[in-house]
């Protein structure tokens, strides 16, 4: 199992997808570094739903958008407008 495997099928990834599912928003504080962007593909992946990903500066941004392709093997069409 790959070490992104193991985060998606994670008991605590589970229950913050249970507690998205449920509605509302939900905020996550104390990751660092590309956790976050992992943390967030993770989610993508398990709910099969919209996720906003909130990063404070441009290059953030498009170093998570390049972490994301990686991680998910998503065609980059579509974040074509990020």
């Amino acid at each position: 199992m790959s070490w992104f495997a193991s985060i998606q099928t994670s008991p605590a990834l589970a229950a913050l997808a249970e507690k998205v599912r449920t509605g509302g928003h939900h905020t996550l504080r104390g990751a660092a570094g590309s956790s976050t962007t992992v943390l967030a593909g993770a989610l993508l992946q398990t709910l099969r739903m919209p996720v906003v990903l909130v990063v404070a500066h441009l290059d953030e941004a498009a170093d998570a958008v390049e972490e994301l392709l990686d991680l998910l093997d998503i065609d980059d069409e579509i974040l074509d407008g990020l």
